[in-house]
């Protein structure tokens, strides 16, 4: 088992142009996930995918891998393919950017995954999600079946409390997908399924596909960066440790 994680790394960003240079306590966001993930033990080499000569030059400057990829891919995965495409490894793993917390434990915990189902398509990782931040779109929700396998990922909320008291609690999707390579390429090919489109999560791809989604729960402080004003608690924490 060899596994290669990438990181896509787009510069325009619709909703935050330029993030993952973004400074965070004096760092580009991309470079605090990169030095989180070389934490891990399990990982076989880490790579950047992007489209931006300055995105380049920084990671490259830090003493990072990265690669120049197409400005015309559709989404994150399709560029972390054209990267992993002719690369020797078993499996593909999907590192978002804007994960400035990432660490090598949350990494292993979902390679560790394979140790057990060796023969899973596709793995993920899950936390608890404060209720008061459930009903944020930003937000992706997770239910799942009794075997920890994904239902449905949703930018609203589920499972919807009809008769439960508001602080029901709610199981938050994280940003790293662990792919079987092969797999990779079918959900590459595939495209767009319509689920997909409607709640623009590429995770539902797999699961109109009829892939099962494995599921790994993590308690490590993990605090993605969607928008600017996600940043000043990012430094809030961190300072704090």
């Amino acid at each position: 088992m060899k596994i290669l994680g990438v990181i896509p790394a787009r510069y325009g960003a619709k909703r935050f142009p330029g993030k993952l240079l973004a400074p965070i306590l004096n760092k580009p966001m991309i470079l605090w996930t990169l030095e989180g993930a070389k934490e891990s033990k399990r990982l076989d080499e880490i790579i950047v995918a992007t489209d931006s000569d300055l995105i380049l030059k920084t990671v490259t400057d830090a003493g990072f891998n990265a690669v120049m990829t197409r400005d015309d891919h559709q989404s994150g995965t399709d560029r972390i393919w054209e990267a992993a495409e002719n690369y020797d490894c078993s499996h593909v793993l999907n590192i978002q950017g804007d994960e400035p917390l990432l660490n090598g434990k949350t990494v292993d915990l979902l390679i560790s995954a394979l140790d057990t189902k060796p023969d899973s398509k596709m793995v993920t990782v899950v936390t608890t999600l404060n209720p008061d931040d459930a009903k944020d779109p930003n937000r992706v929700k997770v239910v799942l079946d009794e075997d920890d396998r994904a239902l449905y990922f949703s930018r609203g909320l589920i499972p919807y409390p009809r008769d439960i008291a508001s602080d029901q609690s709610f199981l938050l999707h994280i940003g790293l997908y662990l792919y079987e390579k092969e797999f990779l390429r079918s959900f590459i090919e595939h495209g767009l399924s319509e689920l997909e489109k409607i709640e623009k999560l590429e995770q539902l791809r797999a699961l109109a596909m009829g892939v099962s989604i494995d599921i790994v729960h993590t308690s490590e402080k993990l605090m993605s960066v969607d928008a600017p004003e996600d940043i000043p608690p990012v430094e809030t924490w961190l300072n704090r440790q």
